[in-house]
């Protein structure tokens, strides 16, 4: 069984994805069904990933796209305390801004549109704290991890299956 399978069983019968989290708490109850409830917390973090990238790339504009994905799976897939996107400053500063500061002539060329760059400030530490929000808002659910290695332990995950 697979996450897939999981999802399409709840629906079967009846059962909104959004109870998994109380699933779940019932899963680790009973030892018999581990397999069953690393399954379930697997599914669970996946999804809450899903809700926070997709609120996060919505502020992001097409140019700086590549970097935004790049530099959120870092964050969350990678152990380093702080990565930083690599963009030099041209590239980071949006279009919109670049038209401004031509029209205008006097304003700051290095000066970034606040929303399109919000992407840039993400940190792991900021990140997992948003999925752990998530997870408590939308599932109901309280994660103890607090960066993807400690996940995988504690679960018995496979890094391969979380892509």
């Amino acid at each position: 069984m697979d996450g897939a399978t999981l999802s399409e069983a709840l629906h079967n019968r009846g059962v909104n994805i959004r109870y998994l989290g109380k699933i779940a708490d019932s899963l680790s109850k009973i030892k018999q069904l581990e397999y069953l409830y690393n399954i379930a917390v697997a599914e669970l973090l996946m999804r809450t990933v899903k809700h926070v990238f997709t609120v996060y790339m919505q502020s992001t504009e097409l140019m700086s796209l590549s970097a935004a994905v790049s530099h959120f799976l870092n964050c969350f897939l990678s152990s380093y305390p702080v990565p930083h996107p690599h963009q030099v400053a041209d590239e980071l500063q949006s279009k919109t801004s670049k038209r401004r500061s031509k029209r205008k002539g006097r304003t700051n060329p290095l000066l970034k549109d606040a929303d399109s760059m919000e992407w840039a400030n993400l940190t792991p530490k900021s990140l997992w704290t948003q999925i752990k929000v998530e997870l408590k808002s939308y599932y109901d659910w309280d994660l103890q991890a607090d960066c993807l290695e400690s996940m995988v332990e504690q679960f018995s995950l496979q890094k391969i299956s979380l892509l």
